[in-house]
């Protein structure tokens, strides 16, 4: 048995996570059908935010989610921080979608929304 204090961040998280619903599926993706022929339905990155923030801000919550550009990889990517009150946090590897030659600003806002989801 171990006598190291857990992570104030870890165990907020842990009890937010029990009480978080699922989000909302508010949008609809017409590129995407399905096998009744309708438009595949998902959820925006508005949906989860609405979803989780209130649950967070319970628990003494923020969720951080830097974006960069990997020079090393061509990638954007995003990494999630839970950050805490008493300081501590929980991050998360970045994610990250190729950043591809010739791509507009709206390609990789899309990118860059779906990796936060």
């Amino acid at each position: 048995m171990s006598d190291s204090v857990p992570n104030p961040a870890v165990v907020a998280l842990v009890k937010a996570s029990a009480e978080m619903p699922n989000p909302t599926m508010d949008s609809k993706n017409g590129a995407f059908r399905r096998p009744d022929g309708q438009p595949h339905k998902y959820a925006s990155l508005n949906a989860f935010l609405d979803a989780i923030k209130p649950v967070l801000a319970k628990y003494d919550l923020a969720l951080v989610q830097p974006v960069s550009t990997n020079p090393n990889t061509g990638m954007i990517e995003v990494q999630t921080m839970f950050m805490h009150v008493s300081g501590s946090n929980v991050t998360f590897p970045p994610l990250g979608m190729p950043l591809n030659p010739g791509m507009t600003c709206q390609q990789a806002g899309t990118s860059i929304s779906y990796i936060r989801r």
